[in-house]
């Protein structure tokens, strides 16, 4: 689709290329992360589930430390949405943002600690 409107606008690869490559790389990630937690649920097999939640939060969190944002509630409900594919057409977060904050409570995430050595 970005390159048939680059080819309709003439622009030059030299403009449009690193963003649509750019794109193309996240809409890959996207895909991965969409395909597991769509495998995961349709196996049915809750421990996949819980660790993809898990993996979600700990990613989440780590962006919101960079960035200085001190809000686990926030992170449950981003948490929520990543991890429920089909949200925008049934109007449902699967899970809930209070799941995921009950199930991070009762297995928080692990960070490995960093060696004084």
């Amino acid at each position: 689709m970005l390159r048939k409107l680059s080819a309709s606008y003439e622009l030059a690869e030299e403009c449009i290329g690193p963003y649509v490559r750019t794109v193309e790389e996240h809409l890959m990630l996207e895909t991965v992360l969409l395909r597991e937690c769509i495998e995961e649920k349709t196996q049915a097999d809750s421990g996949a589930t819980r660790n993809t939640v898990k993996w979600v939060y700990s990613e989440v969190s780590q962006a919101f430390k960079t960035a200085k944002i001190n809000t686990r509630v926030l992170a449950h409900h981003l948490t929520s949405i990543i991890c429920s594919p089909n949200c925008r057409t049934t109007k449902t977060l699967s899970p809930t943002p209070e799941s995921v904050r009950r199930r991070i409570e009762r297995d928080p995430v692990k960070r490995k600690n960093k060696s004084s050595n």
